[in-house]
C-alpha cells in the first residue's frame, strides 16, 4: 500500500465512527528503490514479502469491503489479482473501491472495477482521488456521501 493510500484508508476510517473497521494493510516498508523492488517481485508473482498478510486475509465475517490501491502504470499492483484470487465468497460482498494517483489513476480503478465483477462481486461505489492531500478532504466527504455511508 503505498503513503496515500494508508492515509486516505485512515482519513476514510476517522470520517466513519460508526462503522467498526478491521484493518488489513499490506505494507511495502523501505525507500523508494527497495519499494520498487517489491513492485517488480509482485509482477514476477513473488508475493513473499506481504505473504503473512495473505494468509490471514479472511473476508467472510464482512458483508463490505473497503479496498483502496495506488496506482502504478495506471494499474493497481499485481498483488491486487492476488488478493482476489485468496478472498473467498466474492460473490456475496459488497465492495468500495478508491484508488490514489497523482497524476491518473481511472485505469486502477476501472480494472480493480471490471476484476471484481468477472468475479460476481458487487461493486457499490468507487472513486479515483488523485492529489488528494493537496485538494482536501472534500472529495473524500462527497464519496461517502455518494454511498450513504458518511
Amino acid at each position: 500500500m503505498g503513503v496515500r493510500t494508508k492515509k486516505l484508508a485512515h482519513v476514510i476510517e476517522s470520517f466513519l465512527p460508526k462503522i467498526e473497521f478491521v484493518y488489513h494493510p499490506f505494507e511495502v516498508f523501505g525507500k523508494l528503490g527497495q519499494k520498487m523492488k517489491t513492485l517488480e517481485a509482485f509482477s514476477n508473482g513473488d508475493f513473499s514479502r506481504v505473504q503473512e498478510s495473505l494468509e490471514n486475509l479472511d473476508i467472510s465475517p464482512y458483508k463490505t469491503i473497503l479496498m483502496g490501491m495506488p496506482t502504478y502504470g495506471n494499474f493497481p499492483p499485481k498483488l491486487f489479482d492476488e488478493i482476489l484470487v485468496r478472498m473467498d465468497n466474492i460473490q456475496e460482498k459488497s465492495f468500495v473501491l478508491f484508488s490514489t494517483s497523482l497524476i491518473t489513476g481511472e485505469g486502477t480503478i476501472e480494472y480493480m472495477n471490471s476484476e471484481l465483477e468477472a468475479r460476481k462481486g458487487n461493486v457499490l461505489a468507487r472513486v479515483n482521488l488523485q492529489r488528494f492531500f493537496k485538494i482536501g478532504k472534500e472529495p473524500i466527504l462527497e464519496f461517502l456521501e455518494t454511498i450513504a455511508i458518511s
